[in-house]
């Protein structure tokens, strides 16, 4: 499949995403299709823009780009990974901040809000998700969120540290609760997926399909996207789930694929066998009127 958006679209040399554009999250707000994502230039930092689209394949960046940039505590040296949802005429955004100091680096899942999906204003409560207090190392960093909501309940699925692919759930975006339970955790030094990181997922009534990024171990360059998948619901109860992962072989993309049309409701499917057969039958009694007057 060839890119149908990249550092250089639109983009002159120096600006502040000229160097990377990565991790995507898409939405659509009624009008446009809008890609939230992560930019940064050669002289390093990061910081989040905006793209607008039509038809989810011509991509325009937004003039006033970036949307959101390093400003806080919590997010001083570097931002990205954002994950967006279009709740009650709200944009909400989930995303990692990356703070150094003191010889340390901590990533933290920190949130903002607008109401124009431009303007974003970030929670005087940031961060929302931070490593697992207690924990071994592995889980002293949260990033790399995807949220979705369901009913009246969020979902997030996030990485801490560097290999393990975990959840956490809340009631309203802000406080949430980080089972520490792993989903997915680094696999043996001969598998192709030892490292596991950015996952993304679909969410229904049975349980969910997780997406994510496999490295080797100690193979330079290396990765792939794998498929699992989780047989349990915790949106709909309080008590302790297990869950237990399926892992497929990892997903390859050879194809030129187009952008699949979506399906029309059931309900225009059937106005428009109406409307066909309406007209047949108003042929049928014209036919029929001119044969009574001849």
């Amino acid at each position: 499949m060839c890119p149908i958006f990249n550092e250089r679209n639109q983009t002159s040399a120096g600006s502040w995403d000229h160097g990377v554009v990565n991790s995507p999250s898409v939405i659509w707000n009624g009008s446009y299709y809008l890609m939230y994502y992560h930019g940064e230039n050669s002289s390093g930092g990061g910081s989040i823009g905006l793209a607008y689209s039509k038809d989810k394949v011509h991509w325009q960046k937004y003039s006033g780009n970036p949307v959101l940039s390093p400003s806080e505590r919590y997010d001083s040296n570097w931002m990205g990974y954002p994950s967006v949802i279009f709740d009650s005429q709200v944009y909400k955004m989930w995303y990692t901040g990356r703070q150094i100091g003191g010889g340390n680096i901590s990533y933290t899942i920190d949130y903002a809000t607008s109401k124009d999906g431009i303007h974003w204003t970030k929670y005087g409560g940031n961060p929302v998700v931070t490593g697992e207090t207690g924990k071994i190392e592995k889980y002293v960093w949260a990033q790399q969120p995807d949220v979705l909501k369901v009913d009246s309940k969020y979902f997030m699925l996030l990485q801490f540290g560097y290999n393990v692919i975990s959840y956490a759930t809340s009631n309203d975006g802000l406080s949430w609760n980080t089972t520490g339970l792993p989903l997915m955790e680094w696999g043996n030094t001969s598998s192709w997926d030892y490292d596991v990181s950015f996952p993304s997922f679909l969410l229904s009534d049975t349980g969910l399909t997780l997406y994510y990024t496999g490295s080797q171990y100690n193979a330079s360059g290396f990765s792939a996207i794998g498929v699992a998948y989780c047989n349990f619901v915790v949106l709909h109860t309080t008590a302790t789930t297990t869950v237990t992962v399926t892992k497929n072989s990892f997903v390859t993309f050879t194809t030129t694929e187009q952008v699949p049309t979506p399906e029309p409701p059931v309900y225009q499917t059937i106005a428009a066998v109406l409307a066909v057969m309406v007209v047949v039958l108003c042929l049928v009694l014209l036919t029929a009127r001119r044969r009574l007057r001849g």
